[in-house]
């Protein structure tokens, strides 16, 4: 009997001489996955996500284990990518907006003004004489020997200039592109530092500018504008100069560089506050205008949880832009706005989110308040140079149900009203934009009491007089009591018109309050006794057909100096 002991003691090893192996096999999925999102795509990849799941032995290993607490309750396994979410970091890689990463070919920048496109040479400068021979419009500012061509399409730009080629100097980082100019930055060597060279398209005297930095700094983000170029700097310095290289101004900043975009004169930076062990990233964001040396908003930046920030940029109409790994798209309300309980500035608001999280579109510019993507092909992360590439157009649409479309619509087309009322007060469009955003404010001010009007009628007309009687008192909050009255009296007969005498008789309770406001006002100041409110000869408080008048609010006051 004796005999048999070593053999059954050695039967019942393997269980505990498992172990080992399968620690380590989970410990090397772990591995794979705790790197984060690579620089080169910043859309996390769902592929590494699925490798920090356990293996099918990995609920008896629980089962061998005395008194060992089960995950997640009993023997059943745990959601996919549930595990990874807790145990794996997410990194915040750094953006180069509008560019992608092919080796040979590729994006330096692709956004509304147009493309920036680098083709690499492996023939060095002769590759580069031979470009020179086929395009009439080369510039020579680049610094080194070339290591290919960049191909400038500016499609705001209807001269010939409009498309040129210029040498790509070697240890050639970043590229951007702004209204008729671009920049790239170049890496530091043995022998010259890191620089910046900025091309126009329409020149006075010289059509390139050379910036040098100094000795221990390399660009980690780049941006121009229509009078500025801007670079955040492995220092953690934020460079500001003229398109011809006079230095505006250097202020440093918290944080790791993640991207900039610039709009006309606006710069939007975003930093990375987090620490390289935190589950999920801390980004922080900053707007600021350069000619007047302002920051108009500064704060945290709101990301889905376990994402990453994929995108950002200027709309069209100014207004700051960011889209996550998630496809949330958010817009910054820098004149408070939408919706009601945000009334105070620089608030972010979700407008718009991508099917699939975004994974097959490109975004490329935001316009009309739609955002503009190519489309991918074959279950790419990027688009390719020469591909031929398709844009499609995602309205924005703010996160209601699909009951509540026309108060969706009214939202919505307050904060983009808004917007760009802000965006001409402040003078910050651009200028090919303002007698469009100027008609567009117009429009919203004559329509917007009418769609209220008539959400509070299919309200009253479904039998919702709550909601109904909400809309009379949360949705024109900005006019004037005159205002009010007149468009409450709207309201009092469309509920007539639905035979809901009762609804009908709760407007007039608000009307008769709001005239014994007015009448108190009267006595208190001596104004006429013609019931209206006095307006001026230009008529400042203009009325629709309807009766229906709007006046826009003025916008608060722009933020602190920075400088």
């Amino acid at each position: 009997m004796l005999q048999w002991l070593p053999k059954l003691l050695r039967l019942a090893e393997p269980a505990e001489v498992a172990e080992p192996a399968e620690v380590a096999e989970h410990a090397e999925a772990v591995d794979l996955t705790q790197s984060g999102p690579s620089a080169d795509h910043a859309v996390p990849s769902q592929e590494m996500t699925a490798t920090a799941q356990p293996s099918g032995n990995s609920e008896q290993q629980e089962d061998d284990d005395d008194g060992a607490q089960k995950p997640y309750g009993g023997t059943e396994e745990p959601e996919p990518g549930l595990i990874a979410t807790e145990m794996v970091a997410l990194n915040q890689p750094m953006l180069h907006i509008g560019a992608t990463h092919q080796l040979r070919r590729r994006f330096l920048a692709w956004n509304e003004h147009g493309t920036l496109k680098l083709y690499v040479s492996a023939e060095g400068n002769s590759s580069a004489a031979t470009s020179r021979k086929r395009s009439r419009h080369t510039d020579s500012g680049s610094t080194g020997p070339t290591c290919g061509r960049i191909e400038v399409h500016y499609s705001r730009e209807k001269t010939r200039t409009s498309v040129r080629e210029i040498r790509a100097p070697s240890h050639l980082h970043l590229g951007c592109l702004g209204p008729g100019r671009c920049a790239l930055a170049i890496d530091p060597t043995e022998e010259n530092p890191a620089s910046i060279v900025v091309h126009v398209a329409q020149s006075w005297v010289r059509t390139s500018f050379h910036i040098e930095l100094p000795a221990v700094e390399r660009v980690e983000a780049l941006a121009i504008g229509r009078h500025f170029v801007a670079a955040l700097t492995s220092q953690q310095y934020l460079r500001i100069w003229t398109n011809t290289g006079l230095p505006l101004a250097v202020l440093c900043v918290r944080g790791m560089p993640v991207c900039l975009s610039a709009c006309e004169d606006l710069l939007l930076c975003v930093l990375c506050t987090s620490d390289d062990d935190a589950s999920e990233p801390s980004l922080e964001y900053r707007v600021f205008r350069v000619q007047t040396k302002e920051r108009l908003a500064t704060g945290r930046l709101p990301l889905s949880s376990g994402s990453t920030l994929r995108w950002a940029a200027f709309s069209s109409e100014a207004v700051p832009l960011t889209l996550d790994s998630t496809g949330v798209l958010r817009a910054l309300a820098l004149s408070g706005g939408l919706p009601a309980v945000s009334h105070e500035g620089e608030q972010w608001i979700p407008v718009a989110k991508l099917e699939e999280n975004g994974s097959k579109l490109w975004p490329v510019y935001a316009d009309g308040g739609s955002l503009h993507c190519a489309e991918l092909q074959n279950g790419l992360t990027e688009p390719v140079v020469g591909q031929v590439l398709r844009l499609s157009a995602v309205k924005f649409c703010l996160p209601f149900s699909n009951d509540v479309e026309d108060v969706e619509l009214v939202l919505r087309q307050r904060f983009m009203s808004k917007s760009q009322a802000f965006g001409l007060d402040a003078g910050i469009l651009p200028a090919a934009n303002i007698r469009r955003a100027s008609e567009s404010v117009a429009k919203s001010a004559r329509q917007d009491p009418l769609q209220v009007a008539k959400v509070f009628e299919l309200l009253a007309q479904v039998g919702e007089l709550e909601q109904a009687l909400d809309v009379a008192d949360a949705y024109y909050l900005e006019a004037s009591p005159a205002q009010k009255v007149t468009f409450l009296g709207e309201l009092q007969n469309r509920a007539m018109a639905v035979k809901q005498e009762q609804l009908a008789q709760r407007i007039e309770e608000r009307v008769q309050m709001l005239q014994k406001q007015l009448d108190s006002v009267k006595i208190g100041t001596g104004s006429n006794d013609s019931g209206e409110e006095e307006v001026d000869d230009e008529g400042d408080v203009e009325e629709d057909d309807e009766g229906l008048g709007h006046t826009q609010e003025e916008p608060p006051a722009l933020r602190a100096r920075i400088a």
